[in-house]
């Protein structure tokens, strides 16, 4: 099992310390090739986190790149993008010099987008310096899903793929999401999340086994990455 897990009195103390971390794998990446990989989550749980790393002003911003762990396959100005998100409480301030490479580039066929965003998205197929996840109280991280089909292919260790489409029950059904593969292939794998209930599902995967039916399982039971998990209520 690889798993920590960072629990926290509040919020304001969890970001902090994040926030803290984040800027380390930034700043070591950049000390040793210039460049910083990072892949972030949408959702609303990290959005004050992402306005507070934008006032970082001693991050070199410039040589960061910056991407998306997963997407959903919806209009460019729709409040369900995960990348309209980032431009509006990451890429401001400070941050506003970073690289930022998106996952839909063709708003009318996910099959052509998909193709694109492997070309354009080549850079974070490498090693990252960090990636960071959330998790749904089904148990999905990314937009890795219980019982979809594309979901278990993309969860297994000896999948080849890095971007793939997935399918999901709740709106916006269609999403595009890094395969597990592609998202442990990282210096640094945060979890944050909050609330109880939350905390139940990673303590109820921490006992059961790996299971592709049970997402965020597979990167708690995986041998290759430590997922850091920083939770608070």
């Amino acid at each position: 099992m690889k798993l920590q897990k960072r629990i926290f009195r509040n919020i304001e103390s969890l970001e902090k310390e994040l926030i803290d971390q984040i800027k380390i794998s930034i700043n070591d990446d950049i000390k040793e090739n210039d460049k910083s990989i990072i892949l972030l989550s949408g959702g609303n749980t990290p959005i004050n986190l992402y306005k507070k790393l934008s006032l970082e002003k001693e991050l070199l911003w410039d040589k960061v790149y910056v991407g998306l762990v997963d997407e959903r396959f919806v209009k460019n100005n729709s409040n369900y993008r995960n990348d309209k998100l980032i431009k509006e409480n990451l890429l401001i301030n400070f941050a506003k010099n970073a690289n930022f490479i998106s996952l839909i580039y063709d708003e009318t066929s996910i099959k052509k987008s998909l193709e694109i965003a492997l070309e354009k998205n080549n850079i974070f197929f490498a090693r990252k310096s960090l990636v960071l996840l959330g998790m749904g109280e089904d148990y999905h991280t990314a937009s890795l899903f219980p019982f979809d089909f594309n979901s278990k292919k993309g969860l297994s260790i000896d999948s080849k793929s890095t971007i793939i489409k997935t399918e999901t029950k709740s709106y916006p059904n269609t999403r595009i999401s890094h395969t597990f593969s592609s998202l442990v292939n990282t210096n640094r794998l945060f979890l944050y999340i909050t609330g109880n209930s939350k905390l139940n599902c990673i303590t109820k995967s921490e006992n059961s086994s790996m299971n592709v039916n049970n997402p965020i399982s597979c990167f708690i039971h995986n041998n290759s990455k430590l997922i850091e998990v920083f939770w608070t209520k």
